[in-house]
């Protein structure tokens, strides 16, 4: 959506995935005493090459080790999650259902299968798989972290929170686990208690890049932009990724150094070209400046990279608009909302419904109410900026400045259209 995207360092599957090769060591040594010690060999040869990124090799000594042991479940588990960590999630199930068909109390492949489900949508299939994991090995902390990013990423913030501090009961030396906590809670609105989760993360791991990336953009919520600057430049120390260029551009854009954060977001760009996502945040940037032809370049190079992003959609026929361009900038929308694969009443669709002009502009505001006050508070703070720019769009700026306004009142300041509220109201504002 296009919301925190930019800004917010998002859980993501590499952050599931970093779970899994904690676990490798404990399928080759544990209950498996009658292991042939070929297999042994191949096992430890191939978890050294994977650990080191080398995943070709590892899966050629899991192939041998499989070979020598093919009613060994360790090799097929082993396998299975080096062909997951290539991004073959259908010979990662493969594997792994045939390691859970050999060893049935396999509660590491179960949780390695709840994360091959997810990656291809299954969320039904990785939630059983992630409950039978726990079921199995209740003290499985990694378990309860991978249901609890997945119950986040479902909006289920009360659940992903219960999971993170079972983890953390379980193992309170884990830093994944307050980063978890610390995620769940920035979602919540507690930042304080945020903060202090990233902060114990980057005490127990201080080359936790993520923990001070997230910290950083965290502290920006806060208004507190110098230490978010200081701690985003600390985690491009660590880590000098793509996602944490496209922060630090943030913060530097609302500390006003907009020359530094142009540089910024080229950076990701260039590091990251083929991230949907550089682009993106590249273009919003663009945007807010008003640079419309540019911006509309990065929206359309996001799309082209994915398509089924449906905020970008939205920023096209927004950047189009701003270009005069508005009658053939809503006939583009309302042909991707007729091929667009979703739930027909979901909030996406009307937000390109609206914009589109399919749907009045009160049936809009009211659609964003939703029985999750989180939801809802993110909802209404869309609703109110995309009903403030039809309302400039069409002249009309007092409603416009009112309804960006509302936007503010929500307060998700995590959000692109938050941000893009604010640099609205500004352009708004009379010259003294």
């Amino acid at each position: 959506m296009w919301t925190n995207q930019a800004s917010v360092l998002p859980i993501t599957m590499a952050h599931f995935m970093k779970t899994i090769f904690l676990c490798l060591l404990l399928s080759l040594f544990a209950a498996h005493s009658g292991l042939a010690q070929d297999e042994q060999t191949y096992l430890k040869r191939g978890i050294g090459k994977a650990e080191k990124g080398d995943f070709d090799g590892a899966i050629s000594d899991f192939d041998k080790a499989i070979h020598v042991a093919p009613t060994s479940p360790d090799g097929f588990y082993n396998r299975g999650i080096t062909l997951q960590k290539k991004g073959d999630f259908d010979g990662a199930l493969a594997d792994l259902n045939k390691a859970i068909s050999l060893k049935s109390d396999y509660s590491l492949a179960f949780n390695a299968r709840g994360l091959a489900k997810h990656s291809k949508g299954d969320i039904a299939g990785a939630s059983a798989d992630f409950n039978k994991a726990i079921a199995l090995n209740p003290r499985f902390s990694e378990a309860y972290n991978n249901r609890g990013n997945m119950r986040q990423m479902m909006q289920d913030l009360t659940g992903a929170l219960a999971d993170f501090e079972q983890a953390i009961r379980i193992d309170p030396k884990s830093a994944d686990s307050y980063f978890n906590r610390g995620h769940a809670r920035k979602a919540q609105g507690d930042l304080d208690g945020a903060i202090t989760d990233f902060t114990m993360a980057i005490t127990l791991d201080p080359k936790a890049s993520d923990a001070y990336h997230n910290r950083g953009t965290t502290r920006q919520m806060k208004g507190d932009l110098e230490r978010a600057l200081a701690d985003i430049d600390k985690a491009i120390e660590l880590k000098p990724d793509a996602s944490a260029y496209s922060s630090r551009a943030e913060v530097k854009r609302a500390k006003g150094d907009l020359t530094g954060a142009g540089a910024d977001f080229n950076k990701s760009v260039e590091l990251d070209p083929t991230n949907p996502r550089t682009y993106r945040a590249r273009g919003y940037f663009h945007y807010r400046q008003q640079r419309s032809a540019e911006a509309l370049a990065d929206f359309r190079k996001s799309n082209e990279l994915n398509s089924s992003d449906d905020y970008v959609h939205f920023a096209i026929f927004l950047t189009r608009a701003r270009l005069g361009q508005t009658a053939a900038a809503a006939e583009e929308l309302q042909k991707w909302l007729g091929t667009r694969r979703a739930q027909p009443n979901d909030w996406a669709t009307k937000v390109g419904q609206f914009l589109a002009g399919q749907l009045a502009e009160p049936d809009f505001l009211k659609a964003a109410s939703n029985p999750q006050k989180q939801v809802e508070t993110g909802q209404k703070c869309e609703a109110f900026f995309y009903a403030g720019m039809k309302r400039l769009i069409a002249g009309d700026k007092p409603k416009a400045t009112e309804y960006f306004q509302n936007c503010l009142a929500t307060g998700q300041k995590d959000f692109t259209e938050y941000a893009s509220a604010e640099v609205e109201l500004k352009s708004l504002k009379p010259a003294p």
